[in-house]
């Protein structure tokens, strides 16, 4: 499944359908009209064993995949928001204080910056990570 994401200042450059005022200059200055092939991303290993990362051009974004193999899987989060996104299987996060939550494909789930590790259990399911870069 493709998966897009943006930097923060994407919006900026994503006028939308709505009625707003367009800072027409300020769009151009950071539009490219050229036509050519999307750069495809191929993950590496990432530090926990279920994860890949994907190389990102931008500094201030860091996009991985996760995928969990039914045995139940440390995850280790930086202190920093980030937000998961599942794109295919059950997966179930387990909290430290107790609290779990389900996501199935297509549900996302945004995880403060506590820093804390999170347990992953659930066979086959990918998630994509979102968080700020390194």
């Amino acid at each position: 499944m493709p998966t897009r994401a943006r930097p923060p200042f994407a919006p900026l450059a994503n006028p939308g359908l709505t009625a707003k005022h367009l800072d027409v200059d300020g769009l151009l200055a950071v539009t490219s009209f050229r036509a050519g092939e999307p750069r495809v991303l191929t993950p590496e290993p990432g530090t926990d064993p279920v994860e890949e990362v994907f190389p990102s051009p931008a500094a201030e974004l860091r996009l991985s995949r996760l995928h969990s193999t039914g045995t139940p899987t440390r995850v280790d989060l930086p202190a920093a928001p980030q937000i998961l996104l599942c794109t295919a299987g059950h997966a179930r996060l387990h909290a430290r204080d107790g609290r779990r939550l389900d996501l199935y494909p297509g549900r996302s789930a945004y995880l403060h910056p506590t820093g804390e590790p999170v347990h992953l259990t659930g066979a086959g399911a990918d998630l994509f990570r979102a968080t700020t870069g390194d």
